[in-house]
């Protein structure tokens, strides 16, 4: 009877200890999603919020990160068919190559 006792005092603290250290790494696990989702913000670009979005598909803020990537992504498009609209309503040859070969921006 001792013996048997012992042996359920060794897997009630072996569960225990499982649980804590399941409890742990789901702690983790946030820490690290909430840290993703921090520079998704950071960056604020549709690319920064799909990256988010692949390594935490089902996180507590892909909804947020898909709305906020399709918003950017419809805000880039609208601009860039304005952009072309103006371009054909100026109808002229430099704009139409300024639209082709876009100049180039030198960082520093």
């Amino acid at each position: 009877m001792a013996k048997e006792k012992t042996e359920q005092e060794r897997l009630a603290k072996e569960k225990a200890e499982q649980e804590r250290l399941a409890k742990e790494k789901a702690e983790q696990e946030q820490i690290q999603e909430d840290l993703l989702w921090e520079k998704a913000q950071n960056i604020n670009t549709s690319e920064s919020y799909r990256e988010y979005l692949r390594k935490s598909a089902f996180g507590k803020h892909a909804y947020d990160a898909l709305t906020k990537a399709e918003e950017l992504e419809s805000f880039i498009e609208n601009k860039e068919q304005k952009y072309w609209e103006d371009i054909q309503l100026s109808n002229t040859k430099e704009g139409y190559q300024q639209y082709i070969v876009p100049p180039y921006k030198v960082i520093c």
